[in-house]
């Protein structure tokens, strides 16, 4: 266990036993290596960063220097918020303890699972930067995640969701998993959609530059190369060639998508609720447009262009036929 500053043993020692105990296993877990933490979301940056503010206390106040925290590769990020009463050490012994607390969490998470988790949630997306150089862009409402190891012995992955991939170029194949497909790379980009409760679940691949190979659970599909485009279902089907992540600077794109699946990729997107007449959920549609600001945008435009009644009220809406 690593030795805590003789300041703050003396703040310690008027502690009950456990208590005190505890606080030194805390220092202890922030002397672990680190895992790499750039993926940490902004509330959790939030709470660390509101922590470290709270342990800040005028220098007059101590008789000898704060302990130095090192958080590796921490991000840099704006205050939270900044607080100019004075407090007393042990105070802020404990809001110091708090934010390694945090810290140290995510480090024993890491270390137990030997998992790393990746989300974008409903109405966002999420650029991640993987220990390979490779760079993913989550669509909202994905998850991805790598076992420990990921650059140095593998480099495996599962996406539930969509995903564009820019994959650097190493002698370790780039592998990513859906739950029924996997697309084999070295180093290209390209996107993978793969959500397994669509109306037609499928596993859709499009490859923007280089080459990928796509295997199902019955075994090898085929290679693709750039412009070409395939979805996996319970067979293969070659599907026209898309304009890959066109999703990434807003397009909202979809060719031969049931209209529940279209439907379901606008609630992700914008966060709203929307019923669809099971006569209709199972349409194939087709369209594409540039930038849609809103759900409004989308879900007008696809009613007229198919003939479709849209209801709305409330944060939610219903389509349904004429």
């Amino acid at each position: 266990m690593r030795p805590l500053p003789p300041e703050v043993e003396a703040e310690l020692a008027g502690l009950p036993p456990q208590e005190a105990d505890e606080l030194r296993r805390i220092w202890s877990l922030a002397g672990l290596p680190a895992p790499n933490v750039d993926h940490l979301s902004g509330d959790l940056w939030a709470r660390i960063e509101a922590e470290l503010d709270e342990a800040k206390v005028d220098e007059a106040e101590l008789d000898a220097p704060a302990p130095v925290i090192p958080i590796a590769q921490a991000r840099s990020r704006s205050a939270v918020r900044s607080t100019t009463a004075s407090r007393s050490p042990r105070r802020a012994w404990f809001s110091m303890a708090a934010a390694l607390a945090l810290v140290a969490g995510v480090a024993v998470t890491w270390w137990a699972t030997g998992t790393t988790t990746f989300e974008a949630g409903v109405g966002e997306q999420l650029t991640v930067s993987l220990p390979d150089g490779s760079t993913v862009n989550l669509n909202a409402g994905s998850t991805l995640s790598h076992e420990r190891g990921f650059g140095d012995t593998h480099r495996n992955l599962k996406l539930d969701g969509e995903a564009f991939f820019s994959v650097e170029s190493e002698a370790v194949p780039f592998i990513v998993e859906t739950f029924n497909a996997e697309v084999r790379v070295v180093g290209t980009e390209f996107n993978v959609r793969a959500r397994a409760e669509d109306g037609m679940p499928a596993t859709h691949v499009a490859v923007k530059e280089g080459i990928v190979e796509v295997s199902q659970t019955a075994g090898f599909v085929g290679r693709l190369e750039a412009g070409e485009a395939v979805g996996v279902t319970h067979d293969i089907t070659s599907i026209p060639e898309v304009d890959a992540g066109a999703w990434r600077s807003g397009a909202f794109q979809f060719a031969g998508f049931p209209l529940s699946a279209l439907t379901a990729e606008i609630e992700r997107r914008y966060d709203v609720q929307i019923n669809v007449d099971p006569a209709i959920a199972s349409t194939p549609v087709t369209m594409r447009l540039e930038a849609p600001e809103t759900a409004d945008d989308v879900l007008r435009t696809l009613a007229e262009y198919y003939g479709y009644a849209l209801d709305s009220g409330s944060g939610s809406y219903t389509l349904k036929p004429r």
